[in-house]
């Protein structure tokens, strides 16, 4: 009998990278500056976390703000798409229902 199951979130439940880059590409273009974007077409430091990445996004733009303001206006920014966007990944629903 199985009495619980750990998921991963982030590749197993949902996909939220694509959103995550999204909301830094508008944070970075709400100060009027141009997005750096890898080769897979999402911006750099979209999967590092903490300061280092934002403080690393704020240098490579040249945005002149203060960390704490440019994360809460991602922050901001990312709350709204993931309230329109963000979807669980095909069959995760039903194996939810299922392990009830």
């Amino acid at each position: 009998m199985i009495n619980s199951v750990i998921f991963d979130m982030d590749g197993v439940i949902l996909d939220s990278e694509p959103l995550h880059s999204l909301s830094l590409e508008k944070a970075i273009r709400a100060y009027g500056k141009k997005p750096i974007f890898n080769e897979q077409g999402v911006i750099h430091e979209v999967g590092s976390s903490g300061n280092e990445s934002a403080v690393r996004i704020l240098s490579d733009h040249e945005i002149d703000d203060t960390l704490d303001s440019f994360r809460n206006k991602r922050r901001k920014i990312f709350e709204e798409i993931i309230s329109e966007k963000l979807v669980p990944l095909p069959g995760v629903v039903e194996l939810l229902k299922l392990l009830e």
